[in-house]
């Protein structure tokens, strides 16, 4: 029997990687579209920031866009305020309520609408489009993995196999089998995740 494990990038909209690069020198850096932003940024990255820590960036070290309003159902005016950080799109969904909800900034599920195609513009309502062909990470010239080659794997149920190898590859033609693994102990299947996906009760194994 064939093991397929899928690491937890597919689902974190933090693990984003961005498919350009600013060049410091020669463009400035965007400030914070709004205070709250920077609040919610520093509460995990000011640490990493400061070499307080060795972990790596949750958002990341600064804003890479300015402030954009997009579309948002339930937003006032049918727009909220959001920002692009290197790993993630901040969001103020309902700027009123800052006074009252210290966690009032949310942050978009990006990973999941490039994959999907389907982007969120309110709380039940998504604007369609085809999964992106961008890879997904690593270099700018990367042809693969991509965020839409994902889009056959994920939000399924698969079998727990904890303890087993993952000893299926997924490639540009699909998913293949790779025995090899078996003898490969970086390929440990180590955790089962399960959760709720948009279609029913999912659950995927990390190796």
């Amino acid at each position: 029997m064939h093991r397929f494990g899928l690491t937890a990038l597919i689902l974190a909209s933090a693990l984003i990687i961005t498919p350009f690069v600013l060049t410091r020198q020669t463009q400035a850096q965007p400030a914070y579209a709004d205070d709250a932003f920077e609040t919610t940024r520093d509460r995990l990255d000011k640490p990493v920031e400061d070499e307080q820590t060795s972990r790596t960036w949750f958002w990341g070290p600064e804003p890479i866009s300015e402030g954009i309003l997009e579309p948002y159902v339930e937003s006032p005016g049918g727009e909220r305020l959001v920002q692009y950080m290197d790993k993630a799109r901040l969001e103020l969904t309902q700027p009123d309520t800052s006074s009252d909800d210290a966690w009032f900034v949310s942050t978009g599920l990006l990973t999941r609408e490039l994959i999907s195609g389907s982007i969120q513009t309110g709380d039940s309502s998504y604007e369609e489009h085809e999964p992106s062909e961008t890879a997904m990470a690593g270099d700018a010239s990367n042809t693969w993995p991509t965020y839409a080659g994902f889009a056959r794997v994920i939000d399924q149920m698969y079998v727990d196999d904890t303890g087993n190898a993952a000893t299926n590859d997924l490639l540009p033609g699909g998913v293949t089998s790779y025995p090899e693994a078996e003898s490969d102990p970086n390929a440990e299947i180590v955790q089962y995740i399960t959760y709720d996906g948009p279609d029913g009760p999912a659950g995927y194994n990390v190796p």
